[in-house]
C-alpha cells in the first residue's frame, strides 16, 4: 500500500494561491519597490495568475503572474505614461491551510535602463 504524504494533502490548491493573489494588494508587497523605482510614478493595472505554475518546498511556494504596469514620467509640461506586461512570480508559504503572499519578483530586464 501506498503511504500518503500529508505535507502534499494540506497543501492549498493552486486555486487557492490564484484566489490568494488576487486579493493581495500588490503594491503592498516586498519586492514592489524595485519596480516603483522604475518611473516617477508606477502603478499595477492588473494581473493574471497562472494556476499551472505553483513550486512547492515544503511549506513554502513559488506561483507564477503576468502583471500590467503603468509608468509615468513627470515633465512638467508634458508627462508622459505607458502600459507594458511583465512576467513575475509570487514567493509565499502557507499558514495552517491558508496561502500567505510573502514577496514579489518583477521581472522587468527588457525595461531597465
Amino acid at each position: 500500500m501506498a503511504k500518503i504524504n500529508n505535507k502534499k494533502r494540506n497543501r492549498p490548491s493552486a486555486e487557492d494561491i490564484a484566489e490568494e493573489m488576487y486579493k493581495v494588494d500588490i503594491e503592498a508587497l516586498p519586492g514592489w519597490d524595485k519596480v516603483a523605482a522604475l518611473s516617477n510614478e508606477t502603478k499595477c493595472c492588473g494581473i493574471i495568475v497562472i494556476p499551472d505554475i505553483v513550486i512547492w518546498k515544503d511549506t513554502h511556494f513559488i506561483c507564477a503572474f503576468i502583471i500590467s504596469l503603468q509608468f509615468t514620467f513627470d515633465d512638467v509640461e508634458d508627462p508622459e505614461s505607458f502600459s507594458s506586461d511583465f512576467p513575475a512570480s509570487a514567493e509565499g508559504h502557507v499558514k495552517g491551510t491558508k496561502p500567505i503572499i510573502d514577496r514579489i519578483i518583477i521581472n522587468t530586464k527588457s525595461f531597465d535602463m
